[in-house]
């Protein structure tokens, strides 16, 4: 029995990431302009929030563009940065 609900399980799994990839652009896309709303809220360059974050420059950019699907390690980072919980962060 469980060889055959194996395969079964490993296809739905698959399904779920295709339907899942195919928002990807549009989930890094409204994830970026909400870190750019918040970044230009405080008042801070990208420049500066980088430094808060630890992280480049041309990461903030890309992320803030829809460019970079950050890790939760990442959007972890520039919460810190931010200086605002992961709940505000993933408010949009």
């Amino acid at each position: 029995v469980k060889e055959t609900m194996q395969p079964h399980v490993i296809s739905c799994h698959l399904d779920f990431c295709s339907v899942k990839h195919k928002d990807s652009k549009m989930i890094c896309k409204k994830f970026g302009l909400r870190v750019k709303q918040l970044r230009k809220e405080q008042g801070i360059s990208q420049n500066q929030l980088a430094f808060e974050s630890e992280l480049s420059r041309e990461a903030i950019s890309r992320i803030e563009l829809g460019k970079k699907n950050p890790s939760l390690v990442t959007s972890t980072a520039i919460s810190v940065g931010l200086a605002i919980s992961m709940q505000e962060l993933f408010k949009y």
